[in-house]
């Protein structure tokens, strides 16, 4: 019997697995509808001239840049942001 008990085991294993990808999943998509409204609301202070507003609401979100790092959102998007509208301080 002492396989059935390693085939429960593994079984319950998996189960574990899959209960955390789900839960990864839904966390992921949470942070996502977060860190998509901190972008809106950053946006409209950036057209309504509050620079300063925009970046203190980047600055708020996290994100994994390609190399892999973790940093804040706002470091590298005020340069995007001034391409499209100049420097703009609050």
């Amino acid at each position: 019997m002492p396989s059935a008990k390693k085939k429960l085991a593994q079984e319950e294993k998996q189960r574990a697995e899959a209960q955390r990808k789900a839960a990864d999943k839904q966390r992921d998509r949470a942070e996502l509808l977060v860190y998509a409204g901190k972008l809106a609301l950053a946006q409209r202070e950036w057209q309504d001239n509050n620079g300063a507003r925009a970046i203190e609401l980047l600055g708020e979100c996290q994100w994994t840049c390609a190399a892999g790092s973790t940093g804040t959102y706002g470091r590298c998007t005020i340069a995007t942001m001034s391409r499209f509208g100049g420097t703009r301080t609050g």
